[in-house]
């Protein structure tokens, strides 16, 4: 998600138990690097992404890669899927958003709404997936969740109102295929047609470009390949010679 306004935050924590499997890191660094963002019209925002099995390094990296991106976009959240990974993962910070803000990165592994507030507020959003769009969306301004953390596995619990919330949200929409104008009503999603087909137009045609790209690297990759060498059964000794 990118940011249009500054609501007040609030959030509290209180943990539960170790659930999630929790792998030894490698000891090997990694450097952090930016990914590139799926678009409205890639099929894999569409897809209900797949809950985390386990912490491992690859995870870690993952995650790692995802907040660099974030911050790269100048956004407040974002959700694996939006990377490219069916992954129930979202990174959220609004810290920076927000005058005077406490608030942290937050990294949420499979996270789950357990009560939403029936007190609901309209804002404009931004999105990543939805580049130059600008939606005002009615929400929650109260959500309580539960989750995984990264770094030892275990459940916690969160209450987040105001921003905070409303990223929260927004982010777990993703991990479920729901994007924002999926809020609106028919006559709204009218007026912005034309900049939604833009996008899914410039979408499917860079996803044709990469499938190209892809297909002609794997017949490079067939036509360097040396067909091994044929096999040759050993021959047979003559026969012993007779002597008489």
């Amino acid at each position: 998600m990118s940011l249009k306004n500054n609501p007040k935050n609030k959030q509290t924590k209180e943990s539960t138990e170790n659930l999630l499997p929790l792998m030894p890191t490698s000891g090997t660094s990694h450097l952090p690097k930016i990914l590139d963002i799926c678009h409205y019209g890639d099929p894999i925002l569409r897809d209900h992404s797949k809950p985390v099995k386990e912490i491992n390094n690859e995870l870690r990296q993952l995650v790692d890669d995802m907040i660099a991106t974030m911050v790269k976009f100048n956004g407040v959240g974002l959700a694996a899927n939006q990377v490219g990974r069916s992954k129930r993962l979202i990174v959220v910070d609004v810290g920076g958003a927000v005058p005077n803000s406490k608030e942290g990165l937050l990294v949420l592994l499979n996270p789950k709404i357990l009560k939403k507030s029936r007190r609901r507020e309209a804002q404009e959003e931004g999105c990543l997936s939805l580049p130059g769009l600008s939606i005002k969306v009615r929400r929650p301004r109260q959500v309580d969740l539960e989750y995984f953390q990264l770094n030892d596995g275990r459940r916690v619990k969160l209450s987040a109102e105001g921003l905070l919330a409303r990223v929260i949200l927004h982010e777990i929409n993703h991990l479920d295929g729901v994007l924002l104008m999926d809020k609106l009503t028919f006559w709204q999603r009218m007026r912005i047609k034309k900049q939604l087909l833009a996008i899914k137009q410039q979408t499917l045609q860079e996803l044709k470009e990469k499938e190209k790209i892809k297909k002609a690297k794997e017949k490079t990759f067939l036509s360097d390949t040396k067909p091994p060498l044929p096999l040759i059964p050993p021959t047979a000794p003559p026969p012993p010679t007779k002597i008489s």
